[in-house]
């Protein structure tokens, strides 16, 4: 059994046999990857946001306002706008008021520190960037994965084990941590921006799913959109 996507115009976006669907609608599919692609694809399905021929199979389309979206978009993941949004999310669970004591303000709190030092190790090393003048940290010295590690231990709350791996992972990756960051503040800016275009009549939920509705996407892309909505 194979599944196809159409875009809007009717063209064939993706064609892949993926196995067979069983009568209650899951999938069987080797790989994981293929099993989250085909697991998404009938989540969206199920919530009326694409259409299937429930005898072949085949997704037919897109429905409704998000019928602009690509594959590419349901499928991929961009850090800026994944991560970035995953930090939005926890400002927004403390505005919902779902933090519900001290401790769970203190971990967001030990988080936030810590991808704030993810950001200064991530730019510094891979730049081999002079730590300024009145830092208090081994100023004029240039950035080190050694000093990334010794600044991990002694400016947030974590152990040596976990900071090496913290090391070797920005190492490998470079420029994620400044991009979620960068993330959640396009989110924060474009939502501040829809509020105030809006005035009373912002609808925060409306906001929200009709952003989210619109797929994955870097970072400029996304300021374009939130300005749309």
């Amino acid at each position: 059994m194979g599944l196809a996507i159409y875009d809007a115009q009717g063209v064939k976006r993706f064609e892949k046999m993926y196995g067979t669907f069983a009568a209650d609608q899951r999938v069987a599919i080797a790989s994981s990857s293929k099993m989250v692609a085909g697991l998404t694809i009938l989540r969206l399905v199920d919530q009326g946001f694409l259409s299937m021929d429930s005898t072949t199979g085949s997704v037919l389309g897109w429905t409704g306002p998000q019928a602009a979206i690509t594959l590419e978009q349901l499928l991929s993941f961009t850090s800026g706008h994944g991560e970035g949004w995953a930090l939005y999310a926890e400002r927004l669970m403390r505005e919902l008021g779902h933090f519900g004591d001290d401790g769970n303000l203190l971990g967001l709190l030990d988080s936030q520190l810590f991808r704030t030092a993810r950001v200064i190790l991530d730019i510094g090393m891979h730049l081999q960037l002079e730590i300024p003048a009145g830092a208090g940290f081994h100023d004029g010295e240039r950035w080190t994965p050694e000093l990334g590690l010794e600044f991990l231990l002694t400016r947030t709350l974590t152990t040596e084990p976990f900071a090496g791996d913290e090391i070797d992972r920005y190492l490998g990756w470079p420029g994620q941590a400044p991009a979620y960051k960068l993330g959640e503040q396009t989110w924060l800016r474009g939502r501040a921006d829809a509020e105030a275009r809006h005035g009373a009549r912002f609808d925060l939920k409306a906001f929200h799913t009709n952003a989210l509705l619109q797929g994955s996407m870097g970072l400029d892309p996304l300021v374009d959109m939130l300005a749309t909505l």
